[in-house]
This record gives C-alpha cells, sequence and structure tokens, in this order.
C-alpha cells in the first residue's frame, strides 16, 4: 500500500468565540458567522447529496436516510436469526431501497416487510416501513469467506502493489483490490489471480492509489510538523471531540496518528477569531486497527470549549447525539454494506458515499513503521459524488448527528504522485472547487479501473482506548 509522509487532517474545535475549522465536534462560544443545525433538519444536508445520488426527490431521500437510521432492531434481530446462514446483508438503494439478506443453504424464507418507528430527531409525517428479500444458495457463510481470507494473509501481502482485501457481501466473494496504471498490462494481475484459483476471489484493478490524506500546507484547518524541529507545516482535519472513560473529566480533540504531533495548532478557514489555536499532543493510538490521536487544549485556553459538536458544512454546525458501531449491539446501530455516511474534510468540504464494505483489510503495513499486519475492521466507502483529497485525514465521518467514524485513508489519483525531491513536499495537482462531487475519491471507473474510495476507522475503536465521544442534548 502507498503511504506518504506523515500528515494531518484537521477539524476546527470552536473554542470559545472560536471555531473549528473541520468537522470535529466544534468548541465555540456565541459566534455570528457559524450556523448551528436545528436536530430537525440533521439530514438535510445528507438527503441532498443522496438526492444527486440516486436521482430521488428530497422527500424520498429523507425517507430513506431515517429508514437507515431507525432499522437497527431489524437488521441485529436478522443477523442473530440467520447467524448459521448469514453470507451478506446489504442495502440496495435502485429501483427500489431494501435490505437484502444472502444465505447458504436452498431452504427458502419469504420476503417481508417491517414497520419502523423514527428513531431520529427528524419529523416525518409518512409511514415507515424496510422491505426485506431474501436471497439463498449462496456457496460460503460470512464467517466462512472471513476464515479462507485469514488463512491467506501472507499470500495476500505479498502481491504487488495490494491495496486491500474485503469481503464483498453483495457477491460472497473477497475483493482483492491491487494498484494498476491505466497504461498497464494486466500480467502481473492474471499472475495475482492464478494462485487463488480455487477461492472465491475477485481482482480489482484500482487506478489510485490508498494513502494518508494529509499535505505540506500551512494555515489550514489544522497545522502541525513531524518533528519537535520541524519547519514544515501539514495539514489535518481534526475529529470529533471525546473525553476519557474513567472520569469523563478531561476532555481531548482527536484526529488521524498519522498526522503530526508537534506545533499543533487549529485554523479557521471560515471565520475570524479562531486562529492559532495551540493544542498538545497527549497520545496516539496506531495499531493494526487504530489510526488516532488526542490532544489537549493549552492553557490558558479551558479544556470545556471542546463542544459536542462538528463541523458539517464550511460555517454550519451540527449537535453531535449519538453514534454507529461496526456491529449490532442492544445499545447501539450497526453499519450494513450499501449505508450512506457523509463526511467532512478541511479540503473538500462535505460528502457522502456508499459503504461498500465493513470487513477491509488494508494490508500488512499499519502502524507508524508500516510493519504490523492490518486488522479487519476498517470500513470502506465509494461513490460518484464522494470526495477526499489531501488535508481530509482525521475528519469526522457521520450521518445526521450521528458519529461513524474517523476518516484514516482516501484514493489519490493518479496525478497525486508527490513530486520528488521536492522541499517542502508538493503534488502534480492541487484541489480545486472545479473537483467539487466529481468523485474524486472513488465511484468511476475508466477503461476498467476503479478511482477507489475512502476508508474510515470505527467510533468502536476510540472506546477501545478508553475514549467516549462527547454528546450534546437534542432540543
Amino acid at each position: 500500500m502507498f503511504h506518504a509522509p506523515k500528515h494531518l487532517l484537521i477539524n476546527l474545535v470552536v473554542i470559545g468565540g472560536v471555531v473549528a475549522t473541520t468537522m470535529m465536534p466544534v468548541a465555540y462560544a456565541e459566534n455570528s458567522e457559524v450556523t448551528l443545525t436545528e436536530p430537525a433538519h440533521s439530514l438535510d444536508m445528507d438527503a441532498t447529496e443522496y438526492t444527486k445520488a440516486y436521482d430521488v426527490s428530497f422527500t424520498e431521500a429523507l425517507r430513506r436516510l431515517i429508514i437507515q437510521l431507525s432499522s437497527d432492531d431489524v437488521e441485529a434481530d436478522l443477523k442473530n436469526k440467520y447467524k448459521d446462514r448469514l453470507a451478506g446483508m446489504y442495502v440496495e438503494h435502485t429501483p427500489n431501497y431494501r435490505l437484502v439478506v444472502r444465505l447458504k443453504g436452498n431452504a427458502g424464507v419469504l420476503d417481508t416487510t417491517f414497520p419502523l418507528a423514527n428513531k431520529t430527531p427528524v419529523p416525518f409525517a409518512e409511514p415507515l416501513d424496510l422491505p426485506v428479500v431474501f436471497q439463498t444458495g449462496a456457496e460460503y457463510t460470512l464467517a466462512e469467506l472471513e476464515k479462507i481470507r485469514d488463512a491467506h494473509l501472507k499470500e495476500f501481502g505479498a502481491i504487488p502493489d495490494l491495496e486491500s482485501v474485503e469481503i464483498d457481501e453483495r457477491s460472497g466473494e473477497l475483493v482483492v483490490d491491487v494498484f494498476e496504471p491505466e497504461t498497464a498490462s494486466s500480467s502481473s494481475l492474471s499472475r495475482s489471480a492464478s494462485l487463488f484459483k480455487n477461492l472465491p476471489i475477485k481482482i480489482r484493478r484500482k487506478s489510485a492509489r490508498l494513502g494518508n490524506h494529509a499535505n505540506a500546507r500551512a494555515s489550514e484547518s489544522m497545522t502541525m510538523t513531524m518533528t519537535a524541529a520541524g519547519t514544515s507545516l501539514y495539514g489535518c482535519t481534526s475529529g470529533f471531540n471525546v473525553t476519557d472513560k474513567a472520569t469523563q473529566k478531561k476532555f481531548f480533540s482527536t484526529t488521524a496518528a498519522h498526522c503530526g504531533n508537534y506545533k499543533i495548532t487549529l485554523d479557521d478557514r471560515k471565520t475570524t477569531g479562531n486562529d492559532k489555536i495551540a493544542l498538545n499532543h497527549v497520545k496516539d493510538y496506531w495499531t493494526a486497527d487504530q489510526d488516532f490521536q488526542v490532544m489537549s487544549v493549552k492553557p490558558p485556553l479551558l479544556q470545556n470549549i471542546l463542544l459536542p459538536q462538528f463541523f458539517a458544512k464550511d460555517n454550519v454546525a451540527k449537535i453531535l447525539t449519538g453514534k454507529r458501531t461496526l456491529a449490532h449491539t442492544n445499545a447501539h446501530t450497526g453499519t450494513v454494506t450499501g449505508d450512506i455516511v457523509c463526511h467532512y474534510g478541511a479540503t473538500t468540504g462535505h460528502s457522502c458515499g456508499e459503504v461498500q464494505s465493513v470487513r477491509n483489510w488494508r494490508g500488512i503495513d499499519c502502524g507508524p513503521n508500516e510493519d504490523i499486519v492490518c486488522g479487519r475492521t476498517s470500513v470502506s466507502v465509494a461513490g460518484d459524488q464522494l470526495d477526499c483529497w489531501v488535508g481530509d485525514s482525521g475528519g469526522p465521518v457521520f450521518i445526521g448527528d450521528v458519529a461513524v467514524g474517523l476518516h484514516v485513508e482516501g484514493s489519490r489519483p493518479g496525478t497525486w504522485e508527490i513530486v520528488k525531491n521536492a522541499k517542502p513536499a508538493k503534488y502534480y495537482q492541487e484541489w480545486n472547487k472545479t473537483m467539487k462531487g466529481k468523485g474524486g475519491c472513488g465511484g468511476k471507473q475508466k477503461n476498467g479501473h476503479e478511482y477507489g474510495g475512502m476508508v474510515y476507522m470505527s467510533t468502536d475503536e476510540i472506546y477501545k482506548a478508553g475514549y467516549q465521544l462527547i454528546y450534546g442534548k437534542k432540543k
């Protein structure tokens, strides 16, 4: 997997009259330049993006997103009921919205429709229901596919230019993503495919590499250096604000661990009065499954300026009210292939995409030294309107006012190779507003290649490290 040097992506924290620049929960006092989204309208921006992706009305997009956020009990019950046969579960958006459940074996199950109660703060007068379609005859269960993948990690890791291996719950295959320039021959891929000819594997060519989304650029949402003596500034996006689970008295800002640890400041791109907010690096969590760091506010600023809010669109902030986990639990909604999630990056702003796999494996080069076998807990996202670029790393991934995770990787189109020997580091192509909404982060295909997508770390990993998200009250 291709990696650039450690970079940053930041969310601006709004600190007492100071606004955080990305979409992390922003800490701020009253600021006339910031609009706080009412909970009843928390899905409006995401629904607008949905209409572009699936050519439906705004009302229909809103209905579908409310169903997605209200169907956790149904999905959890179905997973439990068919756990011995479950071969896949995913959401279809066209021609109609429905949940598809794939099962091993030929014993039939009747399709059904479940009425749902609205679990969101968004009012919706029309009835909500979730059609469920069962497809039988799958060759492997999800558990069997995971065993096959885990038994061949060494072989997968040896594939030249491997990007990731994920389970496709739609087809029941292991999808092996390999970087291949559009002009390259397919001979290397053919050799890779021959190694696994008796396994349920599909080789997918990607013309864009996955990489940490940070860039050498000063005065962005969040800037920092890679060493204590460093002078080159890197930019990232701040993530959700958190507190320690043990005492709930210490508060922290977050971003990706691959962002820098020194001379950290938050800068607001869009409003005044939030320049150069200093943060202290506290700890990195950069493991097989984690890629995030926590930072505290430097005195004399008070830690209570880190509020349960995040920017979702330029100067528009939302109150964080909940989270989605990777798996369904009694307390929290899980994530399903086909779900819609959105993110906000300091470079690209707000955009949304469709979950491709909740079982993504990113190879054998995780961690600060790229020598750790990655875990199998990453979530991949793609979509024709999904934007992500250098500088978006560490930013919040969400749906409505609910946290989903932190952005840790995204595709770099072919023009994003680092210019050799350039000081400071620079790239061939900079992001510009004409690229907005054109799928720069994945989804579109050209000459049999896919441009890639975005990968996020689930909120589960924040909690495993001993932290919890800071929530606000719904009005």
